[in-house]
């Protein structure tokens, strides 16, 4: 791999965690937003990173925001339990969009 090529692979990465811990900093912090809004936010981030960068980008991403979505976001907050049976579709759908 030339070295051109796996800086760029790195900075899709470092842009994509970059904008995904943004996103949980400015809902959480400033903005206050509901689940589902988040939730949207991070599909729509998978969608463009699986239009723009392919398949292996977009589930790497999908997994990543679906760590900080049930971290952050889901109850209880702060842990990587899902107390909520409906939230676990929220998660797979992070999945299903990166690789349909």
């Amino acid at each position: 791999m030339p070295l051109s090529r796996s800086r760029a692979l790195v900075f899709r990465y470092a842009a994509m965690t970059s904008a995904a811990l943004l996103v949980v900093s400015v809902y959480r912090r400033i903005l206050h937003v509901n689940q589902t809004t988040v939730a949207l936010t991070f599909l729509v981030m998978v969608q463009v990173a699986a239009f723009r960068w392919g398949l292996v980008d977009s589930v790497c991403l999908a997994l990543g925001c679906t760590l900080l979505y049930n971290f952050f976001f889901l109850p209880p907050v702060g842990s990587f339990t899902i107390t909520d049976p409906q939230n676990w579709i929220a998660l797979f759908s992070f999945l299903a969009s990166a690789i349909f």
